[in-house]
């Protein structure tokens, strides 16, 4: 606080040197001069001119207040610094229609796996899309699989919404949330599951809907359990490392061996029995590998936004490195086709799983935040900006207001 003072009159230009007595100088009429003194004391960045900074600035100081946060990550922006409801079920929407998108290349990767297994297989949901609209068959079943996802993905953004305005302003870590967070995975993984089920069953018998409602609750359970978050707070979570459990590796192989013997239960009860061993021996491998990984977080990172491009390298990481292994495996058991279809649906999983998602979420986020004019493109270097104007300070790959008069300052300037 000297510090400021002393900048604010020492400078000729000021009001507060001019003949103003110390009595009549308010905390707010100083720190409005030392962010004018700063302003004039210190070269500016062209694209980050004065009104746009404090903008930002005013923008960022409640949102910490209100988010109880000393130190300011990007990484950690959440859908809670959204401003109303309307914002915060945009997001939710359009982050559930970017994990349908996901969902819908994994199962169209999944039905590939099982026509090469299964020639057979019927598809009377994509024969009635392709007769409804002109088109062969084989443009009609990606086209129907990516629909149905995107209206699966599109229905869960809006409930996870319903859910996570009820949380809105309890805390992070209140028992009751913690309880309800398997209870959440279940009942995403149900109702997904028996909507499928039940469109499916239009279409087609009883035992095939009930596997690909099966297939798809399984999918949407998995990802409220890594993708979406327990509360607006805690829905972007980086993968800033990856490490391995083996009780979780051991978990993965006991409910991926459950899918393997309900799946093959399903083709005996339809086709006949024709060999089980290999597709179980894939899928088991598969929950081991694919369970066992896990994301973690790093306590010291140097750069601005570290946690995000982590989770982006690690999912690349992830979706290389379980693959290879996967496609291997199939090769040895199989055949090469076989192999690159495996290898492909392990990819997409891993990756989605492994930090794709969070990249693809804090893009979302910010996107809307630029939109509203509340954050710059390049934040990471208007927060250096403010730095450099001595009104923020950098403290690793966080930042602070250099006092917390001149935050509160922020927090009501507009």
């Amino acid at each position: 606080m000297l510090s400021i003072m002393t900048a604010v009159f020492c400078d000729p230009a000021s009001d507060l040197a001019n003949g103003i007595s110390g009595e009549d100088v308010t905390v707010d009429l100083l720190l409005a001069a030392y962010v004018e003194r700063m302003f004039g004391q210190h070269a500016t960045d062209a694209q980050f001119i004065k009104e746009s900074t404090l903008t930002w600035l005013s923008w960022l100081s409640p949102g910490m207040n209100h988010h109880k946060q000393g130190i300011f990550l990007i990484e950690q922006l959440q859908p809670s610094w959204l401003p109303r409801r309307s914002w915060r079920r945009l997001y939710m929407s359009l982050a559930g229609l970017i994990t349908g998108f996901a969902g819908g290349l994994i199962m169209w990767l999944l039905w590939h796996l099982l026509r090469h297994t299964l020639p057979q297989l019927p598809a009377p949901a994509s024969q009635a899309v392709s007769d409804l609209l002109g088109i062969p068959v084989s443009w009609s079943e990606p086209l129907t699989i990516l629909l149905g996802n995107l209206v699966l993905g599109l229905l869960v953004g809006l409930a996870l919404y319903l859910i996570f305005e009820g949380r809105m302003e309890r805390p992070v870590d209140a028992p009751w949330i913690n309880r309800g967070r398997w209870r959440q995975v279940i009942l995403l993984g149900l109702g997904t599951g028996v909507l499928i089920m039940l469109f499916v069953l239009l279409f087609t018998e009883p035992l095939l809907a009930l596997a690909w409602g099966v297939a798809e609750g399984f999918m949407f359970a998995a990802a409220g359990r890594y993708i979406f978050g327990w509360s607006y707070q805690t829905e972007v979570r980086t993968v800033e490392a990856l490490g391995w459990s083996w009780s979780s590796a051991v978990m993965g192989v006991l409910v991926w061996l459950g899918l393997a013997v309900f799946s093959e239960l399903i083709e005996s009860l339809l086709y006949g029995y024709n060999g089980a061993e290999r597709i179980v021996a894939t899928l088991v491998v598969a929950g081991f590998v694919l369970g066992g990984l896990r994301g973690r977080s790093v306590e010291t990172k140097s750069r601005p936004n570290q946690g995000v491009w982590l989770s982006l390298r690690n999912a690349m990481v992830a979706a290389v490195v379980v693959s290879i292994s996967m496609a291997i495996l199939a090769w040895i058991i199989r055949d090469p086709l076989y192999a690159w279809q495996i290898g492909a649906l392990s990819a997409v999983i891993a990756a989605s799983i492994m930090g794709g998602s969070v990249f693809n979420k804090h893009f979302l986020l910010r996107t809307m935040f630029r939109y509203q004019g509340t954050v710059p493109w390049r934040y990471a270097d208007f927060l250096d900006h403010a730095s450099r104007l001595v009104l923020l300070r950098k403290l690793g790959n966080g930042y602070i207001f250099i006092h917390e008069l001149l935050q509160t300052y922020f927090a009501g300037f507009l």
